[in-house]
């Protein structure tokens, strides 16, 4: 979902926080021509050159006027008439030149489509990559080393059509939003095959939209098979104590938690990370409270990961999969 800027700027220093504390990909960043300065000595991505102050492509032969701006003079990187991805969007208005979308979603509304973007739910200066790894300074857990991939980013601009997608319970997709609905302790989950990745951040953007019956909860999981029904979660939501952020080993073991009260209407930032046989569970933006445990789910193979809610409902903005080394 496209949502306003103010709200995007509220959590962005937040979601920053917690996936750089929670320190062979198929998403393939990459920057426009006159994208990035280098000025300052900076290197520039793989494929570019510095010229002047700005990074260029193998191909321009215009000049740039201010980041990411070329002037009409612009050559065959800019034309009106070239498509260098052949996905049907000319070069002079493709948010991403390289990296075919035809669509052109672009969840934060920068100047980077989401196929091409450092950090596709927020904009600058989340969007800085000072390793040079394709991931943003926004986005990226570990932003001073380079190896971090974003395996997956999904922004609910349609009904995702990867085949391989599993989803269960009720669920639908419009205004850039997918609703989903887990009812009578059936979970509904919206999961991704993920590749055999030991480490990795599971994050998501969710307004909450209905808290039905302790154990009411939402949130991210990851190393989930559907069928043993098996894996872990980062959830928050009613537990039978209250309100609760926890860790738990699928179906509901819960490992570790903390109290945090969340409510009806209200947006929440959710994001997960394992690193070797330590969970992280991180809730924002209302504060910094972390359950971290070893769950006993943790050496199950690599299936999917993605979004559940049990006994309730949510409004999903985003779903986010970074992968470390």
């Amino acid at each position: 979902m496209r949502y306003d800027r103010r709200v995007n700027r509220a959590i962005a220093a937040a979601l920053s926080l917690v996936i750089g504390s929670l320190a062979g990909a198929c998403y393939a960043p990459s920057f426009a021509d006159c994208a990035l300065t280098c000025s300052a000595g900076m290197t520039c991505p793989d494929g570019q050159a510095c010229d002047g102050e700005f990074c260029r492509g193998p191909k321009a032969t215009g000049t740039c006027d201010s980041i990411g701006m070329i002037d009409a003079s612009m050559g065959s990187e800019g034309s009106s008439t070239a498509d260098t991805d052949n996905d049907g969007v000319t070069d002079d208005v493709d948010n991403c030149r390289t990296i075919r979308n035809m669509f052109q979603d672009n969840e934060d509304g920068d100047e980077f489509g989401d196929a091409c973007d450092p950090c596709p739910p927020l904009g600058p200066p989340n969007n800085a990559d000072g390793d040079l790894d394709g991931v943003g300074i926004g986005c990226d857990p570990n932003p001073n080393t380079s190896g971090d991939s974003i395996a997956l980013f999904e922004g609910f601009e349609r009904t995702p059509l990867n085949p391989m997608i599993v989803k269960t319970g009720t669920m639908s997709f419009s205004n850039g939003q997918m609703v989903i609905l887990g009812n009578n302790n059936t979970p509904a989950y919206m999961m991704w095959p993920v590749q055999s990745q030991v480490n990795r951040v599971v994050s998501a953007r969710f307004r909450v939209d209905s808290l039905v019956a302790a154990p009411s909860t939402l949130g991210v999981a990851d190393r989930v098979s559907i069928v043993a029904n098996s894996g872990v979660a980062c959830e928050s939501g009613l537990g039978a104590a209250g309100p609760e952020l926890s860790l738990y080993d699928l179906p509901n073991t819960r490992r570790s938690s903390g109290s945090i009260a969340i409510g009806n209407g209200q947006t929440y930032g959710l994001a997960m990370r394992r690193m070797g046989s330590t969970w992280n569970c991180q809730f924002l933006p209302a504060g910094q409270q972390t359950a971290t445990n070893s769950p006993t789910n943790e050496t199950i193979p690599d299936t999917f990961a993605g979004f559940r809610a049990r006994n309730a409902g949510a409004s999903v903005d985003w779903v986010m999969i970074v992968n470390i080394p």
